[in-house]
C-alpha cells in the first residue's frame, strides 16, 4: 500500500491487493525450516501482521476452510468450501488476515469472504503436543471499506497461479475484478480509518 493508493481508496476508489511468493506458492505442503526456538517471521507483502494458514494441515492436526455467500464469488464454482478448485492457490500456506482476536481492528472491520480455522498456533515452527485448545481464525479473501472506497485483500497465490497457467487463478481474479468494478459493496462493517489502515498494511 502506498500513500497515493490509500488516498485513492479513501476518495472512493476500489483496489485489489494480491500477495506473491514464487517459493511458497510452488509447494503443496508446509515445510518446517525455522529452528524450534525461532517462530516464522511474517512473510506478507501486504499486511504488517498475518496468520499463516495451509490447505493441508500438518500431521495429527486438523483445519477447516469455508467460503461465504458473497457476490464476488457468485460465478466461481464452490459448495461453500475452498476444495480442490483452490488447493493449488494455497501453495504451502497463505498469509491470511488474522481474525483470531475478538476486539481487534480486523475482527471488527474486515469481512471474511474465504476463511479458515486451524487448530495449531502458526507461530510455532513445529507441532506442539498436546494441541492448543483454541482455533486460530484467518481470512484468505477479505473485504474492507476505507473512507468512501473498498479494498479486497487476496492472500491466495493468484498472481503466481496465473504465471503457471492455472485456469482457476485467472478466473478467480476475473471474479474479484468484476466485483470491484460494480462500485457496490457487500460489506456491512464500519469503514477503516486512515490511521487504522496505516497500522494494518505495509506502507511503501
Amino acid at each position: 500500500m502506498t500513500p497515493e493508493l490509500l488516498d485513492y481508496v479513501e476518495q472512493g476508489g476500489s483496489v485489489i491487493l494480491l500477495e506473491r511468493d514464487e517459493v511458497a506458492s510452488a509447494r503443496s505442503r508446509q515445510v518446517t525450516a525455522a529452528p524450534v526456538d525461532k517462530p516464522p517471521e511474517n512473510a506478507s507483502h501486504i499486511l504488517k501482521e498475518s496468520l499463516r494458514l495451509p490447505f493441508w494441515p500438518r500431521w495429527l492436526r486438523s483445519n477447516g476452510n469455508f467460503i461465504e455467500s458473497h457476490p464476488a464469488l457468485r460465478e466461481f464454482p464452490h459448495g461453500d468450501r475452498p476444495d480442490y478448485q483452490m488447493a493449488r492457490l494455497f501453495g504451502s500456506g497463505v498469509n491470511a488476515v488474522d481474525l483470531s482476536t475478538p476486539d481487534s481492528i480486523p475482527r471488527r472491520k474486515m469481512q471474511p469472504v474465504v476463511w479458515g480455522l486451524n487448530l495449531e498456533d502458526p507461530k510455532t515452527p513445529v507441532p506442539n503436543f498436546p494441541a492448543p485448545q483454541e482455533f486460530f481464525y484467518g481470512s484468505m479473501i477479505t473485504e474492507a471499506s476505507l473512507g468512501k472506497g473498498k479494498v479486497i485483500i487476496c492472500s491466495l497465490w493468484v498472481l503466481d497461479g496465473i504465471k503457471r497457467g492455472y485456469p482457476e487463478a485467472g478466473f478467480l481474479l476475473d471474479c474479484l475484478v468484476d466485483y470491484q468494478l460494480t462500485g457496490t459493496t457487500d460489506n456491512q462493517l464500519p469503514a477503516l480509518t486512515p490511521e487504522e489502515a496505516n497500522s494494518l498494511f505495509q506502507m511503501k
